[in-house]
């Protein structure tokens, strides 16, 4: 198992040498594990989704986790949607650890309790979406209440944080692009 994450680090830091022209195969998996989303951003359609669109189950997730890992896989990104709504997210991510994958989540961060955090902590990169540290303008672009939400997840996540990575994403358009150096420094001094 071992063996196979020091491959996959040593063919991701050939591929970074070599400007990408060797490409480690296959490298991440990107894996929309919803379209459910208790955010209703303006520039996101997740929320509009059917309700009948097709998910992969715990089980079909851990069989082609199971494939891919059997292929080199490096590591898996989780996103959706909202990955948090799924209650048997930390039980797939635990699986996938099991695996020897690297294991990156993007999420709003309004989910992160007390309950999960733990869990979720398993992933080795967890990325919580913030748009703007104004929390009226950050809540207006994500159509709810969540700023406070998210932030309280981020501190969480730091509090009981020992060995993941902790980043803050921004969508950036023409309403908040100057913010972003903004929002840099706030978590970057706060070791996000």
């Amino acid at each position: 198992r071992y063996g196979n994450i020091i491959f996959n680090l040593l063919s991701l830091k050939m591929a970074l040498w070599t400007n990408f022209r060797v490409i480690p195969r296959p490298l991440l998996m990107v894996w929309e594990a919803t379209a459910r989303c208790n955010s209703r951003c303006g520039y996101c359609e997740f929320h509009k989704q059917s309700p009948g669109m097709a998910i992969l189950t715990e089980g079909e997730i851990k069989k082609l986790l199971s494939q891919a890992t059997g292929m080199d896989l490096f590591g898996i990104v989780i996103t959706g949607g909202e990955p948090l709504m799924r209650d048997d997210l930390p039980e797939i991510i635990r699986f996938a650890k099991s695996k020897g994958l690297f294991v990156a989540l993007t999420t709003n961060g309004t989910l992160i309790s007390e309950e999960n955090v733990d869990s979720l902590l398993q992933a080795d990169l967890i990325t919580v979406s913030i748009d703007s540290l104004s929390e009226e303008k950050h809540n207006h672009r994500r159509g709810v209440a969540s700023f406070r939400r998210a932030v309280n997840g981020i501190e969480l996540l730091k509090k009981r944080n020992v060995r993941t990575y902790l980043t803050v994403q921004s969508v950036i358009d023409e309403d908040n692009w100057w913010e972003i150096d903004g929002i840099n420094e706030y978590f970057h001094a706060r070791g996000i």
